[in-house]
């Protein structure tokens, strides 16, 4: 897994790695469809207003006719913070996983992907906030933030 710091691409932090590396335990992982498994992961669920969360994308191939596309980081279209539009959708067209104009590996399904932009927020409101994944047709799971 990857990351941009600045101008380059470097290994992600220790910490995101230890959240993607426990997604196979991951109780809530998001309904296949159309070949794919979106889901999102993050180190806890639980934070202080203002306090920055970080969230882990996969993209699980459940299909060996659904190909991943791993080099990266990719950016995230189709993000939602509390059902509202966070991130563009991105390109209208039906195959929202394709990253534009990629020009790397493209390997056969099934496999997991986890070379997306690792995304940040911090939530302004005490209460429950949700952070959805829906680019296109697809969904992840919802993870629910309880913020104090």
């Amino acid at each position: 897994m990857v990351v941009r710091e600045g101008g380059r691409i470097v290994d992600a932090p220790p910490a995101d790695q230890a959240v993607a590396a426990g997604y196979s335990q991951a109780p809530d992982k998001g309904a296949a469809a159309g070949g794919y498994r979106l889901t999102l992961l993050a180190e806890g669920l639980a934070c202080k207003v203002g306090q920055p969360v970080r969230i882990i994308h996969v993209c699980e191939s459940v299909a060996p006719d659904a190909p991943l596309y791993p080099m990266g980081p990719k950016p995230v279209t189709g993000e939602y913070i509390d059902g509202q539009l966070a991130l563009s959708q991105g390109p209208a067209d039906d195959q929202p996983l394709i990253p534009p104009s990629y020009d790397g590996r493209v390997v056969p399904g099934p496999g997991l992907d986890f070379n997306f932009d690792i995304t940040e927020y911090s939530f302004g409101t005490p209460g429950r906030h949700a952070v959805q994944w829906r680019p296109g047709s697809w969904e992840s799971n919802t993870l629910w933030f309880d913020v104090t």
